[in-house]
């Protein structure tokens, strides 16, 4: 999130690669999408002026949910990351951000 809320969206997806279940293709799949959509949300709140981490969730010892909000200068996004320990590893299960700000206080 660091990366993200310095508009350095490529950084910070590239630091997730390595955790992610699937297969490298569909996360450059993903992350094309991703960065596609930025441009729109640049042009419609303002630059990026940071983030901050809102919760962990947890579900057992295996699963854990963080949501985090990126600050724009209009409006802010929400990011939330799964994550799931396998036998070793933890590994990302799923990704996605959004801009409802009403599901942050959930």
């Amino acid at each position: 999130m660091q990366r993200v809320a310095k508009d350095d969206i490529e950084g910070g997806l590239a630091t997730l690669k390595p955790y992610w279940l699937m297969g490298s293709g569909e996360f450059d799949a993903i992350a094309e999408k991703v960065k596609l959509q930025l441009p729109l949300l640049r042009q419609r709140f303002g630059k990026a002026i940071g983030y901050e981490f809102i919760r962990e969730e947890k579900v057992g010892t295996s699963l854990r949910q963080f949501t985090y909000m990126q600050r724009f200068e209009k409006h802010a996004t929400r990011w939330v990351f799964i994550f799931y320990r396998g036998e070793k590893d933890w590994l990302l299960n799923s990704f996605w951000f959004d801009d409802n700000t009403r599901a942050l206080f959930q």
